[in-house]
């Protein structure tokens, strides 16, 4: 356990930035699905509701159709959160968000994965993460017009 921590502290410095594989990709007209992974524990991420409602708005100023879920002709802009509390060390939350705007598609009956952009950041604060993780979400939607 202490050894993690070691490691996840030492990343933290190592933030990435963002990654964009489609320099023309627009999210207008395009549909999309707002998909988020809670995999924060310790009341480390506490504002999923109003992240995912700043999202779908933010897709819809810039023209997306918002779907309340996935199908085969949506694009999905994925929010995925991996965080915890360290109680018996320092008591503040480590932890995690990867964001992609991704396109999912079915091949020869499997289903496939595209990122058209990806980013990622790792955090250690001594409340929460979600300020954090808004930001990284603004910051995201900010690559597209």
């Amino acid at each position: 356990m202490r050894a993690a921590i070691i490691v996840m502290m030492l990343m933290i410095s190592s933030q990435t930035g963002a990654e964009v594989f489609d320099e023309d990709f627009s999210i207008s007209g395009k549909k999309f699905y707002v998909h988020m992974v809670d995999g924060a524990t310790g009341g480390c991420w506490t504002n999923l509701k109003n992240v995912r409602e700043y999202s779908e708005e933010k897709l819809r100023m810039r023209g997306a159709i918002v779907k309340s879920s996935w199908d085969n002709d949506s694009f999905t802009f994925f929010i995925d959160v991996v965080a915890t509390r360290v109680e018996n060390a320092i008591n503040e939350c480590i932890g995690h968000v990867g964001i992609s705007i991704m396109d999912m598609k079915y091949f020869d009956a499997q289903k496939r994965r595209a990122d058209l952009s990806r980013t990622g950041a790792v955090f250690l604060r001594n409340v929460n993460l979600n300020n954090d993780i808004f930001d990284r979400v603004q910051d995201a939607l900010a690559e597209f017009n």
